[in-house]
C-alpha cells in the first residue's frame, strides 16, 4: 500500500508527460493536484466549463468533455450538485459522454455572443452559487482579449468568453468561489496563473496565453488526463477526510474502471468530435494513439487502486 500522497504524485508524474511535444506540461513542474482535490471533496456546487471548437468542422473535440465526464461523475458521487458549462459545438458531447457514466447532468449552453453570454454567465452563477468552478479545456481570452487556438489562429467568432467566471478585470476582486484550471497548452481558461517563463517554451506562447488565472492550475499533457488525476486525487482526499472523521474510506472507491474511457470517445467521435491535433474523426486525442492515449489514464487507476490496497 502507498500513501494518498505518493499515489497522487505518482498520478501527477504520469499526466504531466509531453507525448505531443507542445512544450508546457513537461516544464511546468509539480501541479497543485492535492491542494485543489482537498478543496473539490469539500465542494458543494460545481460548475464545470469545457468545449474547444474545430474551426474545419465547427464542432468541439475530443479532449475536454471526457475529462468534465469522469470529474462530473466522481463530484457527483461524493455528493456536490454539479453543471457544465460549454457552448453550441460541444453541447452534445458533454451530454453524450456524461450519459455513460449514467449521470443526466445539467448542461448549460452559453450564448456565442460575447455581451450575451456575460449576461448569460451572471445570471448563472447568480442562481447557482457555486462553490467552485473548473475549467478544463476551454479556450480563455489572451492578453488582448482574444481567445487562440495552439495554432495562434482567433477562435472569437466561434467560442464565446467565459472568463467572467474566474474573475473580472478589477484589481483586488475577490472571488466568492474556489477555482481549478486544466489545460494542456496554455491557451485556456485558468493557464494565466503559470509562471510567465513557460510562455517561451510554447509555440505562439507570447500571444496565446490565457490571461485568466486559477486558484490551482493544473497542467497536463493531455487535459482530460488532468480530468482523471484530479477525479482520482479527489476520491482520495475525500477518503482521507471520512477516515479522519471516523467514516471509513467509502467514498474513496468510486473511480471508474479506465476502459469506459473507450465508451466515452466512441459515443464523442460518433457524433462528430474532432481529434484537435489531426484535425481528424477517430479514437485519437491530441494526435496520440488510443493506445498511447489510454496508457496514462490506467496509469492513474492503478495509483488510485494502490493507495487502496
Amino acid at each position: 500500500m502507498v500513501s494518498s500522497s505518493a499515489a497522487i504524485n505518482r498520478m501527477d508524474s504520469l499526466i504531466r508527460q509531453d507525448f505531443g511535444g507542445r512544450g508546457l506540461a513537461s516544464k511546468a513542474g509539480p501541479n497543485p493536484l492535492q491542494a485543489a482535490a482537498e478543496s473539490l471533496a469539500g465542494a458543494g456546487r460545481i460548475l464545470i466549463a469545457t468545449g474547444f471548437c474545430v474551426r474545419a468542422f465547427m464542432i468541439g473535440e475530443t479532449d475536454g468533455p471526457p475529462g468534465a465526464a469522469i470529474l462530473a461523475d466522481v463530484l457527483t458521487g461524493l455528493g456536490a450538485e454539479v453543471g457544465i458549462v460549454t457552448d453550441r459545438h460541444s453541447v452534445a458531447l458533454v451530454r453524450s459522454a456524461c450519459e455513460v457514466y449514467g449521470r443526466a447532468l445539467p448542461v448549460f449552453e452559453v450564448p456565442l455572443v460575447q455581451d450575451e453570454a456575460d449576461a448569460f454567465l451572471s445570471r448563472l452563477v447568480a442562481e447557482f452559487r457555486p462553490t467552485h468552478i473548473i475549467a478544463i479545456e476551454r479556450p480563455g481570452s489572451a492578453a488582448d482579449g482574444t481567445r487562440y487556438s495552439m495554432r495562434g489562429e482567433s477562435l472569437d467568432d466561434l467560442v464565446p468568453g467565459l472568463d467572467l467566471l474566474f474573475g473580472s478585470e478589477a484589481a483586488g476582486m475577490t472571488l466568492p468561489w474556489t477555482t481549478v484550471a486544466v489545460g494542456d497548452g496554455g491557451n485556456e481558461l485558468g493557464m494565466g496563473s503559470l509562471p510567465f517563463s513557460l510562455r517561451a517554451g510554447v509555440e505562439h506562447g507570447e500571444r496565446i496565453f490565457a490571461a485568466r488565472g486559477a486558484d490551482f492550475p493544473i497542467v497536463a499533457g493531455v487535459s482530460n488526463w488532468g480530468g482523471w488525476a484530479l477525479a482520482a486525487a479527489t476520491l482520495l482526499a475525500a477518503g482521507a477526510r471520512e477516515n479522519t472523521e471516523g467514516r471509513g474510506v467509502g467514498a474513496a472507491d468510486g473511480l471508474r474502471d479506465a476502459a469506459m474511457e473507450t465508451e466515452v470517445l466512441g459515443r464523442i467521435v460518433g457524433l462528430g468530435a474532432v481529434d484537435g491535433a489531426t484535425k481528424t474523426r477517430g479514437l485519437t486525442v491530441d494526435g496520440l494513439s488510443l493506445e498511447t492515449y489510454l496508457e496514462v489514464i490506467r496509469g492513474v487507476h492503478a495509483a488510485y487502486r494502490e493507495a487502496l490496497s
